[in-house]
């Protein structure tokens, strides 16, 4: 199949490229997901600005695809929740699992989500590790009546401050955009 893979020996963009690795076969309580759509986001974002070769090589060495945590797609085989043709979302293991930049990706059931008719596959591939972080805090604190969100413009922040007013809290909310080094 093919995947972004990484050369550690290379700097800037030169070291992405289309590659190809052997598809993956899942494992008990895994599925086979064809992806339709991976978001990028800051675990992407690292491997772009680290142009050390060691430092890449260290972070590349034990998987064959290392970007993508977040992705939406089609299973393409039956596992105990999740049969043929379902159309799911979800994520992959911070640091155990090869990663979803990738034509298939392996995933632990628990780790997916039914996709809704009513929503597209890139709309999807955003939504569970912001997701779910938001709903976590939420689910395990107790109803706010009034909420401050700092970081309410990145990628956990945006739902933070939904979830809030749809519990009906009063959000206060603080964003802002890093412009990087001057």
């Amino acid at each position: 199949m093919e995947a972004v893979l990484i050369d550690p020996a290379r700097t800037g963009a030169d070291k992405f490229y289309v590659g190809t690795v052997p598809t993956p076969r899942p494992r008990a309580g895994e599925v086979l997901v064809e992806v339709r759509a991976v978001a990028l986001s800051a675990w992407e974002k690292g491997f772009a600005q680290d142009d050390d070769p060691r430092s890449l090589a260290r972070r590349t060495r034990r998987r064959a695809v290392n970007l993508g945590l977040e992705f939406s797609g089609v299973v393409r085989s039956d596992g105990r929740r999740f049969t043929r043709g379902r159309r799911v979302m979800g994520g992959t293991h911070l640091t155990k699992d090869e990663k979803a930049l990738a034509q298939y990706v392996t995933v632990r059931e628990d780790y997916l989500a039914e996709l809704p008719d009513t929503l597209g596959f890139p709309d999807a591939a955003v939504l569970p590790s912001g997701a779910q972080t938001a709903l976590t805090a939420f689910d395990k604190a107790p109803a706010p009546t009034d909420v401050l969100i700092t970081g309410a413009s990145g990628g956990v922040g945006v739902y933070a401050v939904q979830l809030a007013a749809a519990r009906g809290a009063t959000v206060t909310a603080l964003g802002g955009h890093d412009a990087g080094p001057a």
